[in-house]
């Protein structure tokens, strides 16, 4: 059978304290208490030597020595009383995984209550608070009082759908859609009624939709944000749409929207620190440029005619040695070489990474010199060139803030 562990905090009557404590067998209390100061004289008193000169706390309730502790904290300072019992709960996590943990607010100081209270809902502790009849709004009738369960699911289920939703600023998208499926959940079997689960399903649902592009799952991301067609994201209202336009053309060969969207892909990424993987997706953009130039201009398909980045290029520029592209290519800054010249410097980062043919993270340093020269040149080209064909291109990045529910 499990640990039964009570902390609670202790200042005032010592009533509530003992019904707190004889509310049930616990194998531990952890009396939550201050020490004596120049001016007063600290609740720990009332634990060890007793109340008016009785007997203890400890021995009013019958608990056995060595089966209760004294934890002190400040009596007006909640941030540092926090922190300290924030700490004793965690550590008595770890000495007793499976231990039943409660916490009693009831006694002591606001400030104590206070941090008690959250430190609790921080580490998912239960809470509990003794409580009876009142005659006045000073204090509650002697014998009547009992300790009750107080219920604080919405107050952590708030802090946690902040949490989540602070993934948005990331790109976390599947993070926050498993968080929040996670969360809603719970607040179900927690007996929440459906209207008040609304705003969870929603977050959930948006974060599936915006997960499944990122996954570059377009067909599924237009498919969740269909209800969602009317709804202003990161002030549009188009995400339906454009979700809708990438996903006809998800199973065929990709057109400049696409290639914007592997660009903000490789953005995303690196948002998240994930350097060689932006990479990876800089260099499969600067190849699919030259296949889809290929196909849309000279009837080439790369996929039975396989050409990587360099072979694309080089065949594109031959049979089309007059066109914006190579202009770009074949440009030299102050007297240098052509860019197509200086094609394997640039390659040489890539080609060091792990996930290429090296055994070296790229930093972030690597990661903004490869993508600003393609921001400043091959996405000039793939504007250009998409404007002279007619094809969109003008995509947004996807939102980095949860929308208002």
């Amino acid at each position: 059978m499990s640990a039964q562990i009570l902390v609670c905090t202790v200042g005032g009557s010592h009533q509530p304290i003992l019904t707190a404590v004889k509310a049930r067998a616990w194998d531990r209390v952890v009396f939550v208490c201050t020490c004596d100061s120049d001016a007063t004289a600290g609740s720990a008193a009332m634990v060890e030597k007793g109340i008016d000169g009785g007997r203890p706390i400890p021995e009013l309730a019958g608990l056995d020595p060595g089966c209760w502790e004294i934890v002190i904290i400040p009596p007006d300072d909640p941030d540092t009383a926090f922190t300290i019992l924030q700490d004793k709960l965690r550590a008595l996590r770890r000495e007793s995984a499976d231990a039943q943990i409660v916490a009693d607010f009831t006694g002591g100081t606001k400030s104590m209550s206070a941090a008690l209270t959250l430190a609790a809902i921080d580490g998912g502790v239960p809470l509990q608070l003794v409580t009876g009849r009142r005659a006045d709004l000073i204090r509650v009738l002697d014998r009547s009082e009992q300790a009750v369960a107080i219920h604080t699911e919405r107050i952590a289920a708030a802090r946690e759908f902040e949490r989540l939703a602070a993934g948005w600023g990331r790109y976390a998208y599947q993070e926050a859609a498993e968080g929040f499926e996670r969360l809603r959940n719970d607040l179900k079997a927690a007996g929440l009624v459906r209207e008040e689960l609304g705003r969870f399903n929603r977050a959930q649902e948006l974060s599936q939709a915006f997960a499944a592009w990122d996954a570059f799952d377009h067909r599924t991301a237009a498919g969740c944000l269909r209800r969602y067609r009317d709804c202003e994201i990161d002030g549009r209202t188009d995400w339906f749409e454009l979700a809708g336009v990438l996903a006809r053309g998800q199973d065929a060969p990709w057109g400049a929207l696409h290639l914007r969207d592997l660009w903000h892909n490789a953005q995303r990424s690196a948002a998240r620190g994930r350097y060689d993987d932006a990479v990876a997706r800089l260099y499969r953009l600067w190849e699919a440029i030259a296949q889809w130039l290929l196909r849309v201009d000279c009837g080439i398909d790369t996929a039975v005619i396989q050409t990587g980045l360099r072979k694309s290029w080089d065949l594109y520029l031959h049979l089309r040695p007059g066109g914006g592209a190579a202009d770009f290519w074949r440009q030299t800054r102050e007297g240098q070489r052509s860019e197509l010249d200086r094609l394997n410097e640039r390659l040489s980062i890539r080609n060091k990474s792990i996930l290429a043919h090296g055994w070296n993270a790229i930093t972030a340093a690597g990661w903004q010199s490869l993508s600003g020269w393609t921001e400043a040149g091959l996405l000039q080209v793939l504007a250009r060139e998409a404007g002279r064909l007619g094809e969109p291109h003008d995509l947004p990045q996807l939102p980095a803030a949860l929308p208002s529910l």
